[in-house]
């Protein structure tokens, strides 16, 4: 995450999505609770004191946040915290309307989940698998550049919505890079809204650029 001319490394806790599926399975509290520690605890023995959480858990079973992920924050070591919002099953530039309006709220309600936390960076993706695709696809340029357009139009909704429905700050609101969609498009936004850049070398790298 990069904001306010400061780069922070840490780890991302992708491990867990997977005790997410298995909550939403079996519903039991303490178990994850005890994940959440378990794991807080086997950074601090190896002084990872930055971490970025995923919250598709938190969307797919509200409450999450506030009763497991928040307690064990407060109980670790670790000092700096992402947020990585939720971005699975949502697209905050759907030309669906109904489908962005929806994303856009349940971002907020993540967003709102961290209230009295002290969250360094909230990262969002601004597009899915469909503006990645309008790359690839067999049409005139023209063509994708209306439907690019109609994309970052959305996209500036989104950004309008969580931005004035929240209290988080621009400079906490981290767009990160993407496979396929060009960055350049979003830089622009990114600059008009003065919000800020999680940047992934993986994704950097995936669009066939050099790490070096």
């Amino acid at each position: 995450m990069n904001h306010l001319n400061r780069l922070n490394f840490g780890v991302n806790t992708d491990s867990f999505l997977g005790m997410g599926s298995g909550f939403l399975t079996d519903r039991n509290v303490e178990s994850l609770t005890s994940s959440f520690a378990e794991y807080f605890e086997f950074l601090n023995n190896y002084n990872i004191f930055n971490i970025e959480v995923n919250t598709e858990i938190e969307q797919l079973s509200p409450g999450i946040v506030s009763s497991v992920i928040i307690p064990a924050l407060r109980s670790s070591g670790i000092k700096k915290v992402s947020v990585h919002l939720p971005y699975l099953q949502l697209n905050s530039a759907s030309l669906l309307e109904e489908y962005r309006q929806f994303s856009s709220k349940s971002i907020i309600k993540v967003v709102k989940a961290f209230d009295g936390y002290e969250i360094d960076s909230f990262v969002i993706h601004l597009t899915s698998e469909f503006e990645d695709s309008i790359m690839l696809f067999p049409i005139p340029e023209h063509n994708k550049k209306a439907l690019i357009n109609i994309a970052l139009s959305q996209i500036k909704k989104s950004l309008e919505d969580i931005l004035e429905n929240t209290a988080i700050s621009h400079e906490k609101l981290a767009v990160e890079n993407l496979e396929v969609f060009p960055f350049d498009l979003l830089y622009n936004i990114i600059k008009d809204y003065k919000i800020s850049i999680c940047f992934d070398m993986g994704h950097w790298g995936l669009n066939g650029f050099s790490s070096e």
